[in-house]
């Protein structure tokens, strides 16, 4: 499996989900994305670090949107839930 850095991705470039696993607090929306296997392939349309019109303006434009969000501190385990 290849993992990728923020550094390594670029719009408009075909990835897996599971390639983007080790990039966090970054949000990241893929367009054309289809499901094969286990992973969810597409093609990014969206890279920033918060939702911005630009985000939404993908969504609404776009079919087959997949939206991917990594938070470290949840991968850290750094995260309390109230319950």
């Amino acid at each position: 499996m290849r993992e990728l850095t923020i550094n390594d991705i670029h719009i408009g470039m075909i990835v897996a989900e599971s390639w983007l696993r080790k990039i966090y607090d970054t949000y990241i929306t893929l367009v054309d994305a289809e499901r094969r296997d286990t992973d969810v392939f597409g093609r990014i349309a969206f890279i920033g670090s918060e939702m911005s019109p630009d985000a939404g303006e993908v969504m609404e434009n776009n079919d087959h949107v997949y939206s991917i969000y990594n938070s470290k501190e949840e991968d850290e385990g750094e995260v309390v839930f109230d319950e």
